[in-house]
């Protein structure tokens, strides 16, 4: 239980039950527990810190991969609800059993999603172009 190798495990176990635990509230609690000096300490710190570096870099690419891996699934599934809804508003325009004015408005929301239609222009109030040519003054 003494030698280098479990001395540095239990600092490295330590650190990951504590991760906030600094160098000096670690070397108390390792004097408690080894009778040993504080460069003995250190040299186990050093190699512990080592240690817990790679585990924590270990932990990110992890993390990163997984969040990407959600990223993409939350990408997918845009696209697929995007293209189901297309796909239904198709199906409900050629459905010859449809009511006529049910399939002109499944028309215009494929157009719409489509984006054939140009942007509607929204004509401003004298209020509105008040308001914008105070906010213009104040830049």
């Amino acid at each position: 239980m003494n030698n280098p190798k479990s001395r540095q495990q239990w600092v490295y176990d330590l650190l990951i039950s504590e991760p906030t635990l600094s160098y000096g509230d670690c070397f108390t609690k390792y004097s408690l527990n080894f009778t040993k000096t504080k460069r003995t300490f250190a040299k186990d710190w050093k190699q512990a810190q080592a240690r817990l570096k790679e585990y924590q870099k270990t932990i990110n690419e992890e993390k990163l991969s997984e969040c990407i891996e959600q990223e993409k699934k939350a990408v997918k599934r845009k696209i697929l609800d995007k293209l189901g809804l297309m796909e239904f508003l198709s199906s409900v325009i050629t459905d010859e059993g449809e009511k006529t004015n049910e399939r002109i408005k499944a028309v215009g929301e494929l157009c719409k999603m489509r984006g054939y239609y140009e942007p509607e222009k929204v004509e401003q109030t004298e209020t509105q172009k008040i308001i914008f040519d105070l906010i213009d003054d104040e830049d």
